[in-house]
């Protein structure tokens, strides 16, 4: 089912984030991670135990209302756009940076493109971290990634 909004030329099917702290720049000790199904408007949050034996799932599905926002803001050509800019560009939008972090994100496309990467800075423009803080809107339970 697709959502009303949702076009495949201008959107992804999914975009998963995940924090990397420290010494773990893939973040592979991190236990959570959020990720967003654009096609049905699911935001799904995955939590592994300490002991790594069980996986909490919580999922909420967004209205078509919400996901207008998210479609929006978050398309290949606005997420293009960004990775263009130059740093000086860039820094008139600098609003902080992850504290000894980095958001780690893959980004899966229905052409078959797949796209990975990070942000350290955090910038007003960043059509990634406009998504994490959508998801924050969004979520009624904890939504860090």
């Amino acid at each position: 089912m697709n959502r009303i909004g949702f076009d495949q030329r201008k959107h992804p099917y999914q975009l998963q984030l995940r924090i990397a702290s420290g010494f773990d720049m893939n973040g592979l000790q991190n236990r959570s991670s959020t990720s967003i199904n654009f096609l049905k408007g699911i935001i799904t949050k995955y939590n592994t135990n300490e002991d790594q034996i069980s996986t909490t799932i919580k999922e909420y599905i967004a209205s078509d209302d919400e996901l207008k926002e998210l479609y929006s803001f978050f398309t290949y050509d606005a997420i293009e756009k960004f990775e263009k800019m130059s740093e000086s560009e860039k820094s008139q939008y600098d609003i902080g940076y992850y504290d000894n972090a980095n958001l780690l994100y893959i980004m899966i496309g229905g052409d078959g493109r797949v796209t990975d990467g990070h942000r350290h800075g955090i910038y007003s423009n960043d059509p990634i971290d406009m998504a994490l803080e959508w998801i924050h809107k969004m979520l009624p339970f904890e939504s860090l990634p």
